[in-house]
């Protein structure tokens, strides 16, 4: 749980079990605890991201639109949908993280594909008190079906993605600081090469845990994935920083989110049909729970109702 008061809510958009509605619904992996929060456009493709007690739907599909520049926000507390400035370009696909700035807080929107069936290197920045998108340098190359994950200190990576032809394994990121506006600016080396995953693969999860990138599942061009990986930042010693295999699933997955809950990583992948698997990566008894590697998986309650899933996040109310 947040050391804020409140609780964390992991919130799961999708088809309904009918197949006529788009909701949002609560689930709880340790109990029968699940609401449904509200209804939601039918979208495919579309960017989901949680800030608070806020989720953004941005971009994607929304019945006949495709590659859409709209951007919704839904607020769990009150249940109600709001429109936001739509993107600067039109994509599905693509990857969304929320960045800490200082004292800012800020979306930022990676790659993904548009309607020339181009995989796309642009990149945008959104702040939600402005209301307003900014246009940041672009990516060293283009990405659809990436992932991305932000540390606290406000380096942002972006991670694997497809380039048209290939899966990719390779890895790049961008240090948003307070003065991102006179860096962006500036263009050249805004984006820099990281050590490449040790597996390609799009379609992924992705998530900041404790000081790491945790990656997990995705698809390599011949099958989805069960493999999972953790990235260490770079430091003096590792430039490029160091990647690390982690135990690997119980099920493969892709597409996939990968959700922190009450520092707990779950990932919930969105084609898993009425009734979906959930894992928990957890320490092994007896083991040094500060060492990822020797974590294990233990299955969780299912994920009902959910035919088709969008996204899953974890909020704050």
């Amino acid at each position: 749980m947040s050391s804020d008061e409140g609780e964390d809510k992991i919130v799961v958009l999708g088809q309904s079990e009918q197949g006529e509605n788009w909701y949002m619904r609560t689930y709880n992996p340790d109990c029968d605890d699940n609401e449904t929060l509200g209804h939601m456009k039918h979208s495919f493709r579309t960017a989901i991201v949680a800030h608070k007690a806020s989720l953004f739907a941005i971009g994607g599909r929304f019945k006949d639109e495709y590659c859409s520049t709209r951007v919704e926000e839904f607020n769990v507390k009150n249940r109600q949908w709001k429109s936001r400035a739509s993107l600067l370009t039109g994509r599905d696909n693509h990857a969304a993280v929320f960045v800490k700035i200082g004292e800012q807080d800020v979306i930022l929107v990676c790659g993904g594909w548009n309607k020339k069936d181009e995989e796309l290197r642009s990149c945008e920045l959104f702040v939600p008190q402005e209301d307003r998108w900014h246009s940041l340098p672009e990516l060293r190359e283009g990405r659809e079906g990436p992932a991305a994950a932000a540390l606290p200190d406000g380096r942002a990576f972006v991670l694997g993605g497809h380039d048209g032809a290939n899966s990719l394994a390779s890895v790049e990121y961008c240090h948003l600081r307070p003065d991102w506006m006179e860096t962006a600016a500036q263009d050249a080396g805004f984006w820099k090469p990281v050590a490449s995953m040790l597996s390609p693969r799009s379609f992924l999860g992705a998530a900041e845990f404790k000081g790491k990138i945790i990656v997990v599942g995705g698809y390599d061009d011949r099958h989805s994935l069960e493999s999972v990986e953790m990235f260490s930042p770079p430091t003096d010693d590792q430039p490029l920083g160091q990647w690390t295999k982690l135990a690997s699933m119980d099920c493969f997955r892709s597409p996939v989110s990968l959700v922190v809950y009450e520092n707990r990583l779950i990932p919930i992948d969105h084609a898993g049909g009425l009734e979906t698997q959930v894992e928990e990566l957890v320490p092994d008894n007896g083991r040094d729970v500060d060492d990822l590697t020797t974590w294990k998986w233990i299955i969780k309650r299912n994920l009902l109702g959910v035919n088709y899933g969008v996204g899953a996040v974890c909020v704050h109310v």
